[in-house]
């Protein structure tokens, strides 16, 4: 897909909306999109710039909604951490780049507040940011589920997973598997303890009682604060 244009919307709020317009050969009609960073009119490649103009007059109603959800959802945010063409590490925003090359690897410049990512095409290089966040995910349940479920107590648990999830962090099944979110390492080391801690409880409260957020409450002090970071910044954190 190339960007090719803008396109401005009246909207009945007296707000002007930039459509961003994406010329597409795989797009078999015209259709709106929308995130955080803005609307995008995806179009097949040979569309009229008349008719696209038509089509996004006739979605104000849509249009005017989603720049409305948006805004909600990111007011009060920290700016840095949902920035576009960045990621996060360790809770920190890093800067995303890509760099053509022959091999598929992913190198982190914390001095230049960098990701680069090498790779020979956008399959492997999903492929590549895939295997980095799983690499460091992996490195840090090695570390903190040995030193957490001893402190809790809590090392009654059998296989430990990772898998790439939208919407989940963590789980724990009625067979006492764990499972957590390839994108773990993406967090803030306090946000992933809380993480560490709430799954690992489930293994002697399955469920989300009074009793279990006591639980919680005790042996991770910062849980509120915790959730909170998760609920803001959490839907923002997918595989660039």
């Amino acid at each position: 897909m190339n960007i090719n244009q803008f396109a401005s919307v009246a909207l009945t709020n007296g707000i002007n909306a930039n459509i961003e317009i994406i010329r597409s050969e795989r797009a078999k009609r015209i259709s709106l999109r929308a995130n955080r960073h803005g609307i995008y009119a995806i179009v097949p490649t040979l569309t009229a710039h008349t008719e696209i103009l038509t089509f996004i007059e006739s979605r104000k109603g849509w249009i005017s909604k989603s720049v409305t959800y948006f805004e909600k959802i990111t007011k009060g945010l920290d700016p840095s951490l949902i920035q576009q063409d960045k990621v996060l590490f360790m809770g920190t925003s890093y800067e995303l780049q890509t760099v053509k090359d022959r091999l598929a690897y992913v190198i982190v410049s914390e001095s230049l507040g960098r990701i680069t990512v090498h790779s020979p095409n956008e399959k492997h290089r999903r492929k590549a940011i895939l295997d980095f966040y799983r690499q460091h995910t992996s490195r840090i349940l090695d570390d903190r589920i040995g030193v957490l479920s001893s402190k809790l107590n809590l090392e009654n648990f059998n296989r430990i997973s990772i898998k790439y999830q939208r919407s989940r962090w963590g789980s724990c099944s009625l067979k006492k598997n764990l499972n957590f979110n390839v994108m773990l390492s993406a967090l803030p080391n306090g946000v992933i303890d809380y993480v560490i801690i709430h799954e690992l409880l489930h293994l002697c409260e399955l469920n989300h009682s009074e009793r279990f957020w006591e639980l919680v409450s005790l042996h991770c002090p910062t849980y509120l604060e915790d959730r909170k970071w998760l609920r803001m910044y959490g839907p923002f954190i997918n595989l660039p």
